[in-house]
């Protein structure tokens, strides 16, 4: 017999600690390739030089006009947002104090609750009864199983993440181990 188990969920997003973790601590990798590793690597060439400000520029726009953001003290809601006029962020920065701070704020750290995955695998053999006609045993099976053997997420900085344990009422991910392949068998026998 062949069985086989699928899980999976859509929607909803939940906070990344240990991304949040790794990143603001210079240990994600994502800090040491591309535009971040770049620049972290000018940082390092350029220690103990005070008048080094760092080349990373952040995405984002900054308010062009000088026109003061007038927020909502209930809602954050910016209430005049039709008198600001934006242009793209040219203010170079630390790699470290971007991602100290950037990386702090939940919404940087946001992932998808949205996973497929092959939870069970299990091929069953029953070992024929005249086997054991002779014998206290009445039936006897054989099986392998297999579990947790594929997953299928979308965005591969979180490769190996369980979403299924993460069930925190605050949306976090704190400090859950993923679940790891596992590969086994089972002998059951009736009397």
């Amino acid at each position: 017999a062949l069985g086989f188990q699928f899980d999976g969920s859509v929607g909803g997003v939940t906070t990344d600690y240990m991304f949040n973790k790794t990143m603001r601590g210079g240990r994600n990798i994502e800090t040491v390739e591309g535009k971040l590793g770049e620049a972290r690597s000018a940082d390092n060439d350029h220690a103990g030089d005070p008048n080094f400000q760092g080349i990373y520029v952040g995405d984002g726009v900054v308010v062009s006009n000088g026109t003061p953001v007038n927020f909502n003290s209930a809602t954050g809601a910016i209430e005049n947002y039709k008198d600001l006029q934006f242009a793209s962020n040219k203010t170079t920065t630390h790699v470290q104090d971007f991602v100290s701070k950037y990386y702090n704020v939940s919404e940087a750290n946001l992932m998808s609750k949205t996973f497929a995955k092959l939870r069970e695998v299990t091929l069953t053999y029953s070992l024929p009864s005249s086997i054991f006609s002779k014998t206290f045993i009445s039936k006897a099976t054989v099986s392998l199983v297999g579990r947790n053997l594929l997953y299928f997420y979308k965005d591969k900085r979180f490769r190996d993440v369980d979403l299924d344990q993460y069930n925190s009422a605050a949306g976090t991910t704190v400090l859950q181990t993923p679940t790891t392949r596992r590969y086994g068998f089972n002998i059951n026998i009736t009397f």
